[in-house]
């Protein structure tokens, strides 16, 4: 049931699940990194139709559309989280929960927006220096109904993902992204594995020992580059000629090192080429240039390297 009275400009959503208001903002569009539009109504509002606006009622007839869910530390922050969820559920999304960085959620989020996947953001915002609170995050995972809570996690339903990589393989296997032969999955479990050995030990460098490591660091890049650009070849994906998931983890771990120094990757011919066909694709390419992309911060805010939003 929807009821509106115009001249506040407010709307009720009544299901058998919940009851939720919000506002219509005609002339102005709401910042995507915060949650609006929604909030618990416990008194109904009453019908007011002799009041409509031309066009109103069109506009509450339309699909719920919801911004990124921003969660920071607060004592409201379980609801938020139910009703988020809830929220999603009713409209058929998935839901990936991360901090607001890139990290490795990123690669989740290409391989969302690549499939065309109806999801949400629900971002978790670490505090600021000296404390670094991440009580947004601590303070609910045990009641998130989670064996084991982490983050990212997805929720499909009342299915519920942990750990990116299996959080990956979910998605891929609904569109047939794991690898079709044989060889193509045994190269995919190859990549999949190496990428995170590769990807490790440059978080740890820039969590850890940036200031004494950076510089042998990159003496040393050049062989795990090396045998990246040996496996690929003169293939079109890391699998073969057809994309699969794990060239979403090695775009991800590539343009961050791009980032972190412009000549790294350029030394090798076919992975700068492999960016460069990632990044043509027509809804990666969409995706690169909106406003849900994150470029930056790549890492949390305690990092030393990647760690601010330019």
């Amino acid at each position: 049931m929807l009821t509106h009275s115009c001249q506040t400009s407010t709307w009720t959503l009544t299901s058998p699940q919940t009851r939720m208001t919000g506002h219509i903002h005609a002339r102005s569009t709401p910042d995507p990194r915060c949650v609006t539009g929604l909030r618990p109504e416990a008194t109904p509002t009453l019908p007011a139709p002799h009041t409509c606006a031309p066009g109103l009622l069109e506009q509450l007839r339309a699909p719920l559309q919801l911004s990124p869910t921003v969660l920071r530390s607060s004592s409201s922050t379980s609801s938020r989280l139910a009703l988020s969820e809830q929220t999603a559920k009713m409209s058929n999304k998935m839901v990936l929960a991360y901090w607001d960085i890139r990290g490795i959620g990123q690669p989740i989020r290409l391989l969302l927006e690549y499939t065309g996947t109806n999801y949400e953001d629900k971002f978790y915002v670490c505090g600021e220096a000296p404390d670094y609170d991440k009580s947004c995050w601590f303070d609910v995972k045990s009641e998130l109904g989670m064996t084991f809570p982490n983050l990212p996690y997805l929720v499909d339903g009342e299915r519920k993902l942990v750990q990116s990589n299996a959080i990956m393989r979910y998605i891929a296997r609904k569109h047939n992204l794991c690898g079709k032969t044989e060889d193509e999955q045994v190269r995919v479990d190859f990549i999949e594995n190496q990428a995170m050995d590769f990807r490790n030990g440059f978080v740890r460098l820039c969590y850890m020992d940036y200031d004494t490591q950076k510089d042998t660091y990159l003496q040393n890049l050049g062989e795990p580059l090396g045998q990246f650009s040996t496996f690929l070849g003169d293939r079109k994906w890391f699998a073969g000629d057809e994309i699969t998931f794990v060239d979403f983890i090695m775009y991800e771990l590539l343009d961050q090192h791009k980032l972190f120094d412009a000549n790294t990757v350029s030394k090798f011919k076919n992975l700068s080429d492999f960016l460069d066909r990632f990044e043509a694709l027509d809804k990666i390419k969409a995706y690169l240039k909106s406003d849900k992309y994150i470029k930056t911060p790549i890492n949390n805010r305690m990092a030393k390297w990647g760690g601010k939003k330019e």
